[in-house]
């Protein structure tokens, strides 16, 4: 009998053991199923969070019309890469070339309303304008024709201003915006990203009239028109010439010589023949240049180039740009300071400047200068010289 219930005794403790054993094993098991539910749930919500946050920023996207970096390389690239880089662009190839941008593509009109004013902006500019070269919308993309026909019609508008055109809403917003974006494409990259002077004039000239509602830089009907509106704004038309001078930047009091690598410092110094001429300083004035100090009443917009051969490149090629900003229309001089590195070579130097204004047609001037450049051992030579005289 003691054998018989030391044995249940042992059973039973080996079933207690085995029921404890299975409850911790459950217990455990189910602790890590909490854990990895847990840990799931917690992704899952992680991850549409970041779904989320992925939709919100694709659904704020970049506004149509805005001019980014990719827009201004795009267009210094159509600019500078044309295959008769000795002749400056022609008016269609710049408006193509701006058109071409994403920018000026996202604000073309695309509903079938829209493109119906648009055929009546086709017709309106043929009749209007009979010389006028129009594309034909079957080789290009639809929104490029689109944005092309509101150029052109931004460039002659003035030429349509007793057309019965209308337009929509829509289609003028568009418009305002496809001209600042353009007027902006043209300046920073198709002038100032220009590798030749002729480039560099045609598409800041081609800016100056998109601003204005003029279709020539120099059209004697535009001019006048252009007079006509600084009449009626009692504002005298700008006359100028220029001057450059060139010398060593930091270079002291005596001049020292320009040498290989040194920095030379060019200023340009604009007079101002028609200063003092206005009553008052309007409000309204023609606007400045693009990318003029805030406080300018007037800008010139500068650009240097070689005017020779040699180690700058050939003659004509584009060395930089400089603002000259006017910022009282009393002052009879305005300047400007442009600094570039020396050539590497020894020898004498041209340069060539030309000058015109974004705010009114026709406004130009040029300026040229030499410097040269000599040896570092010249310039030894030369301070020792200067030390026999101390």
């Amino acid at each position: 009998m003691a054998e018989e219930a030391l044995r249940a005794e042992a059973l039973r403790t080996a079933q207690e053991e085995s029921r404890t054993l299975v409850t911790g094993l459950i217990t455990l098991v189910a602790t890590l199923v909490v854990i990895i539910l847990t840990f799931s749930v917690r992704m899952h919500f992680r991850r549409e969070r970041q779904k989320r946050a992925n939709k919100r920023r694709k659904s704020t996207k970049t506004p149509a019309g805005a001019v980014l970096k990719s827009d201004l390389a795009q267009m210094k690239q159509l600019v500078s890469s044309r295959p008769t880089a000795t002749q400056p662009p022609t008016t269609m190839e710049l408006l193509l070339a701006v058109a071409l941008t994403p920018a000026i593509r996202s604000l073309a009109p695309s509903s079938r309303a829209q493109r119906e004013d648009l055929a009546s902006v086709r017709s309106e500019l043929r009749r209007h304008c009979p010389e006028l070269e129009l594309p034909t919308p079957e080789p290009l993309k639809p929104e490029v024709d689109a944005a092309l026909l509101l150029l052109q019609l931004l460039l002659h508008e003035w030429r349509l201003h007793d057309s019965s055109l209308t337009l929509s809403d829509e289609i003028e917003s568009a418009m305002d915006d496809m001209g600042s974006a353009a007027v902006r494409l043209l300046v920073e990259g198709g002038a100032e990203g220009a590798q030749t002077l002729s480039q560099a004039l045609a598409a800041a000239k081609l800016a100056a009239c998109l601003r204005l509602g003029l279709w020539s830089w120099d059209d004697p009907d535009c001019v006048e028109i252009q007079n006509e509106r600084l009449a009626v704004q009692n504002l005298p038309r700008p006359r100028i010439s220029a001057a450059l001078e060139a010398r060593r930047w930091m270079g002291g009091e005596q001049g020292r010589p320009i040498t290989p690598g040194t920095t030379v410092q060019i200023t340009v110094t604009v007079s101002r023949h028609h200063a003092g001429e206005a009553p008052k300083m309007p409000d309204d004035l023609p606007p400045p240049s693009a990318g003029a100090a805030a406080a300018a009443k007037e800008s010139f917009k500068c650009f240097f180039a070689r005017d020779s051969e040699g180690s700058m490149g050939r003659s004509g090629t584009l060395i930089g740009n400089a603002d000259v900003d006017v910022a009282d229309l009393t002052d009879r001089e305005a300047s400007a300071i442009f600094k570039f590195a020396a050539p590497a070579l020894p020898g004498e130097y041209q340069l060539k400047a030309v000058l015109v204004s974004l705010g009114v047609l026709g406004v130009e001037a040029e300026a040229a200068c030499s410097f040269r450049v000599v040896a570092d051992a010249e310039e030894e030579e030369e301070d020792d010289d200067d030390s026999d005289y101390e």
